[in-house]
């Protein structure tokens, strides 16, 4: 049982709950921004990228994965 639960806590600290919450913040403000305001998909994907890159700037450093998660959850939104 030891065994499964280090496992399990191998998987979560590689994911990293940082990743998770920019997928879902990405997915959240996608489904806020297109069927709550009605803005065009192309825009909302310039607004929420636009948010992400200008986030990861005015951090200490540039995280290109945080960028990735929240691409995915823009990705997954539109399918």
């Amino acid at each position: 049982m030891d065994k499964i639960k280090e496992i399990k806590n191998q998987l979560i600290a590689r994911i990293g709950v940082d990743k998770v919450a920019h997928f879902g913040v990405c997915f959240f403000l996608m489904d806020l921004l297109i069927r709550r305001l009605d803005i065009n998909i192309i825009l909302a994907i310039i607004i929420i990228l636009g948010i992400g890159v200008f986030k990861e700037f005015i951090d200490d450093e540039f995280n290109m994965d945080d960028i990735c998660a929240d691409a995915l959850g823009i990705i997954l939104y539109i399918l």
